[in-house]
């Protein structure tokens, strides 16, 4: 009398199962980039980026200077 109710039910208990997402499923890894590679960098090059990052410093040293004046 219960044997077609109790087959659908074990068989949907089966099909959870099955269909469960395993280690295949989620979220994808991404990619490795690829690797970076050195840049070669002539005079002007170098005299640009050391500039740029004296620039730098100094700003920082200014903001530092600024901030540390306002806390008295």
């Amino acid at each position: 009398m219960f044997g077609h109710v109790l087959q659908a039910s074990v068989q949907r208990h089966l099909e959870c199962f099955i269909s469960m997402p395993g280690k295949d499923g989620g979220k994808a890894k991404p990619l490795k980039a690829p690797a970076k590679k050195s840049k070669d960098y002539d005079d002007d090059d170098k005299a640009f980026l050391a500039k740029k990052k004296e620039e730098e410093a100094a700003l920082k040293k200014a903001k530092e200077a600024m901030l540390k004046g306002k806390k008295k």
